[in-house]
């Protein structure tokens, strides 16, 4: 069963899915990609990734943005039930294949107030941050 929260990304790109984007933008769900994120990323100029967030440090809700070459550990993503975190998968090829990695790529993420397995549903500080979220994003696509 998912854990609460972990449907964040799924969510976000799934209301950008019933909106009108600037053209060139492709909207994916790759609810858990691990290596296949490679693949996904492999061509595209820019990236953004929207994840839940668990650092600690901020107040549920809040948003986060990172750039890529600045992620922070991958413990601050914890809602992973694959082998190869996404955030292993992009530094790896960061490592390997630079050259075939976005030039630039931006993680959005909300802040979760804790991993909750069994719940389904996201909870009402993910779900009021979730419009701000998308208008700071649109705002990276204009």
């Amino acid at each position: 069963m998912p854990a609460r929260d972990d449907a964040l990304g799924i969510r976000v790109a799934r209301e950008f899915q019933q909106m009108s984007l600037p053209e060139g933008v492709e909207v994916v769900e790759a609810e858990t990609p691990g290596l296949s994120l490679l693949s996904i990323l492999n061509g595209a100029e820019r990236v953004i990734i929207v994840d839940a967030v668990l650092s600690g440090l901020e107040a549920p809700g809040t948003i986060h943005r990172f750039k890529g070459e600045h992620l922070p550990p991958k413990s601050n993503f914890p809602l992973n039930d694959h082998d190869i975190h996404w955030v292993e998968a992009l530094q790896m090829a960061l490592m390997v294949e630079p050259e075939k990695v976005p030039r630039e790529i931006l993680v959005f993420g909300i802040e979760i107030e804790k991993m909750a397995p069994g719940l389904t549903g996201l909870s009402e500080s993910a779900e009021k941050a979730i419009p701000e979220l998308i208008r700071k994003i649109m705002k990276e696509l204009s």
